[in-house]
């Protein structure tokens, strides 16, 4: 299913931003240093994707388990993006509650060895969802300096990211219903996309936030 080289590009590049990104540690927020967390832990889960893939061993477990860490950690790395305490509150309130559907749904309706449609579309649509939000606190910045304000970069990262595998999950439920070669290219569309959002989170990994 997936394109060879486009997984080798990800692959690749994952690696090397996994690489180099916990160099900036020392001089990076806490936000950014989370979105480097974030990153080791996507390069770790495609590694070990590809390894189950080629001992012929299904991943469906992996990926719910990383529907969980990724939303965990989004949920920090924005946590810290944030101003408004409200807004903080609401985040680790829904923080938990994610926690508590993703728990209720692997022992009821969608057990690890199913594929996470459910737990997985209400992951990127919050997701997206506090992306836009991001980017409205930006709009309303008058001193925001884009060059080097790592919110810009990371939310439209995290956006990219969601709304690729939010359709890749919609279209999971349609699979029998579509010809290959479609689900193929949306696939790789997928892939590219996720390729495009790993050179922006190491675009806000870069920025140097002065207060």
């Amino acid at each position: 299913m997936h394109d060879p080289f486009l997984l080798n590009a990800l692959l690749v590049v994952t690696a090397v931003i996994a690489v180099w990104a916990p160099f900036r540690w020392k001089q990076s927020t806490k936000a950014q240093q989370f979105l480097i967390i974030y990153v080791i832990e996507i390069f770790i889960i495609e590694f070990v994707e590809v390894l189950l893939t080629y001992f012929h061993r299904h991943n469906l477990w992996l990926i719910s388990i990383s529907t969980l860490v990724e939303f965990i950690l989004i949920v920090i790395i924005f946590y810290y993006l944030k101003i408004n305490e409200r807004e903080k509150s609401f985040l680790l309130f829904t923080g938990v509650s994610f926690i508590i559907f993703w728990l209720i749904s692997k022992f009821t309706f969608e057990p690890l060895s199913t594929f996470n449609s459910y737990t997985s579309v209400v992951a990127r649509l919050f997701q997206i969802s506090i992306s836009v939000s991001v980017f409205f606190d930006i709009l309303k910045d008058p001193n925001v300096r884009l060059k080097n304000d790592p919110r810009i970069w990371i939310a439209s990262g995290i956006m990219i990211y969601s709304t690729g595998s939010l359709i890749l999950c919609i279209l999971f439920l349609e699979i029998a219903k579509l010809p290959l070669e479609v689900f193929k290219t949306i696939w790789q569309i997928n892939l590219f996309l996720n390729i495009v959002s790993e050179f922006l989170y190491a675009r806000g990994i870069w920025c140097r936030v002065t207060h």
